[in-house]
């Protein structure tokens, strides 16, 4: 039944009993162990793993042993948490309240030990959906999300399905996508209970943009303008849309897009769809209307082959539209630009004349074009006269057929030297004087220094 060795190590042979008996060389004392040989327990497994049972209902688990002759079958049975779940020596398991506990089977050969894990769950009450109904665009997609009562149910898996495939289908995450036009209900079923609940999905032709009849737009106050909404596609399901004026103290705007200038200023008209509010807007300026224009100067001078720009004053300062057109009575002697360069052309006369676009008010410049003076020399550029005497300076202007042949005379010291509008010098005390000739037209410039000394 059983072997022994010289070390004492006993091994079973067979089932049955033996003694193992040690005798001492010394004196030829013994001891004796009764051996019992069984078959002993390798493995221990339970029917389950993980368990769930509803609060007050109960489960038997069933223990197996390995090898199945094994000679000691004997188990003890253990709960991690008795107040959720208990379970007596046969494996019975009651579910007492809500949670988790690790059921335990261990043998009493070997101590080895299976588990499995046993939820007592929250049942749910109802459950709901987010939405009870819903628009979804054709080729769009929308989550619908479902609400447990309570919110902290175990089992929260849920089969959704549809009742017009054709119209709307949904996934297992409650995601739904529009097919068709038409209707569906998507319903919701929990694993839980068989509790359901469902929403009315209706499938349109959403709207894609919309635009209006114009971005920008001026209206005088008192007067109205009527803009136009578009949307695309042009079969879209929902065509209802909503205006608004950003500032109404300047222009208001009813629901049919009608838009009526209040006051002066700027405002925004904006049109948005009720089907997923795409905008458009436009930009209204009622203006401040010009009273009249004049330009400046309204009488000037230009130098053939110069140019000079005139410039437009409005009525009130602060008219909102000041563009004004330009135009030359006589573009052979002068020539006027879009921004009111004149350049002279030929001797001559010519008007200019700015018109605005708001009102029409005309205001004209008369112009006259002159050949001009480029240069002016004097006959001495420096002199010597005794006190009492006088000498006559000589200016000549060029080009000599300068329509302007006037000038002025000046001493820069004249307690030393004079000169009178002929350029005549005339020597006071001794000492030094510059004489200044000055062109009337482009201010050109020549000086004479002159020395005056006594009479020898």
């Amino acid at each position: 039944m059983a072997t022994v060795d010289a070390y004492g190590r006993v091994k079973g042979i067979a089932l049955g009993s033996a003694n193992i008996t040690a005798k001492s060389d010394d004196g030829g004392l013994s001891a004796t162990c009764a051996i019992t040989v069984q078959t002993g327990v390798t493995k221990i497994v339970l029917s389950k793993t993980a368990d769930t049972i509803n609060v007050g209902n109960n489960d038997t688990l069933v223990a197996t042993i390995t090898p199945s002759n094994a000679t000691n079958q004997a188990v003890t049975w253990k709960s991690s948490n008795p107040s959720v779940a208990t379970v007596d020596q046969n494996g019975k398991v009651v579910a007492v309240k809500t949670g988790t506990t690790v059921i335990s089977v261990a043998t009493q050969d070997g101590n080895k030990v299976a588990s499995c894990q046993v939820t007592v769950p929250n049942l749910a009450s109802s459950i709901a959906l987010n939405l009870t109904s819903t628009t979804i665009d054709v080729g769009f997609t929308q989550s619908l999300n479902v609400v447990f009562t309570p919110s902290n149910t175990t089992d929260k898996k849920v089969t959704w399905s549809s009742d017009n495939t054709s119209v709307a289908t949904v996934d297992a995450y409650g995601r739904v996508k529009g097919i068709a036009l038409g209707s569906a209900n998507i319903t919701a079923k929990s694993d839980d209970g068989g509790l359901s609940a469902a929403c009315a999905v209706t499938v349109q032709t959403g709207v894609t943009k919309i635009v209006l009849s114009k971005t920008t737009d001026t209206i005088n106050v008192g007067n109205n303008d009527t803009l136009v909404a578009a949307i695309t596609p042009g079969n879209a399901t929902n065509q209802a849309v909503t205006w608004k004026s950003s500032n109404p103290s300047v222009a208001t705007v009813d629901q049919n897009g009608k838009v009526v200038a209040v006051k002066t200023g700027t405002t925004v008209i904006s049109v948005a769809t009720q089907d997923g509010n795409k905008v458009a807007s436009c930009q209204v300026t009622v203006p401040n209307l010009a009273k009249g224009i004049s330009v400046n100067p309204d009488i000037t001078t230009v130098n053939i082959g110069v140019t000079k720009t005139l410039s437009v004053t409005f009525r009130p300062s602060d008219t909102t539209d000041k563009k004004v057109t330009w135009s030359s009575d006589n573009p052979s002697v002068a020539t006027v630009d879009a921004y009111g360069r004149v350049k002279g052309i030929a001797e001559g006369s010519a008007n200019i004349t700015a018109t605005s676009e708001d009102g029409g008010f005309t205001s004209t410049c008369a112009l006259l074009v002159q050949t001009g003076v480029t240069k002016i020399t004097l006959n001495k550029t420096s002199d010597i006269v005794k006190v009492g005497n006088s000498d006559t300076l000589v200016a000549t202007i060029t080009p000599s057929d300068a329509t302007n042949q006037n000038f002025t005379w000046k001493s820069s010291n004249p307690s030393v030297a004079t000169v009178d509008t002929n350029g005549n010098v005339t020597a006071i005390k001794p000492g030094r004087a510059v004489i200044t000739v000055t062109s009337e037209d482009g201010n050109k410039t020549a000086s004479c220094s002159v020395t005056v000394i006594y009479l020898s």
